[in-house]
């Protein structure tokens, strides 16, 4: 397994982790998130599930088909490193996250995005305290999608 980084200029997080394969890419999560205690900068513990895998570095082959998940992205993997630096980061915002299903925010929801890329990593708060790891995706749709992120409450602000 080979990991290649290469800088992304005046990026706070400058490096994109290149592997060969899909299953490389697979490894690492498990490795270096499942198989390990993580926690926000502010202390809640994320779980990361091996099943989740396919929903976060994944992407609609058919946006009509919901839960399709059938192209691997790249674009996505290469960033697998950013998520546990976006948990830790405590200079960046985090955000109630919206229920697009209810069309409504959704408490159980925490959102953070990193500006300028918007990058978001999406948790699901649990009750027992902890967090479930749910997906991270650099947004191409700002208009959208981050102006109802950032329209919505926010949960912490450095």
């Amino acid at each position: 397994m080979s990991n290649d980084t290469f800088k992304i200029k005046d990026n706070p997080y400058a490096t994109l982790t290149h592997f060969e394969t899909e299953d490389e890419y697979r490894a690492y999560y498990i490795t270096e998130y499942c198989n390990q205690k993580i926690y926000t900068h502010d202390g809640i513990e994320v779980v990361f599930y091996e099943d989740v895998f396919e929903h976060a570095f994944f992407k609609s082959g058919n946006r009509r088909i919901r839960g399709d998940k059938t192209i691997f992205s790249s674009e996505r993997a290469q960033r697998i490193h950013w998520i546990k630096s976006v948990l830790l980061d405590s200079g960046l915002t985090s955000y109630v996250g919206y229920d697009n299903k209810k069309k409504c925010y959704d408490n159980s929801r925490r959102v953070t995005i990193l500006t300028p890329d918007n990058y978001v990593v999406v948790l699901s708060l649990r009750a027992s305290g902890k967090a479930k790891f749910i997906t991270a995706y650099l947004c191409d749709d700002e208009d959208e999608t981050i102006n109802k992120i950032k329209g919505g409450p926010v949960i912490y602000q450095p």
